[in-house]
């Protein structure tokens, strides 16, 4: 699962993947039901303003299912695990659409500020 956070240092990636794993396994046990969700929240928090792309995010939850889910042998099991994943997808894509919001209003204000400064030159060459 680690090599699916390429921005992310090996020890840093390896943080994140362990707490997240510890965090699923005691919410499919019932202790802290959102731990999980908040780790995951924090992490896209920390690492997505670092220039990481949902996608890889979205893989891990991936790799984190296909890994896990033959273990589960209830079908309440499963069921609970299926919607903390379903849930942490939503999580990433809201994350990843927040940061491409950030990022093209930063886009936008720098095109603006561009523009008054070649309007304010313009003005005053023409004097």
């Amino acid at each position: 699962m680690q090599t699916k956070l390429h921005a992310l240092s090996e020890k840093h990636a390896a943080i994140w993947t362990k707490k997240l794993l510890h965090n699923f396994m005691k919410n499919l046990e019932g202790e802290h039901s959102r731990s999980y969700l908040q780790t995951l929240e924090e992490s896209l928090e920390q690492n997505l303003t670092l220039g990481e792309e949902g996608d890889q995010w979205q893989d891990l939850i991936s790799v984190m299912r296909s890994e896990l889910l033959p273990f589960f042998e209830s079908k309440s099991m499963i069921m609970k695990a299926e919607s903390l994943w379903h849930q942490s997808r939503v999580l990433i894509d809201t994350h990843a659409l927040k940061l491409e919001e950030k990022q093209r209003l930063r886009i936008e204000h720098r095109n603006v500020a561009l523009l008054e400064m070649s309007e304010a030159l313009m003005s005053s060459s023409s004097r």
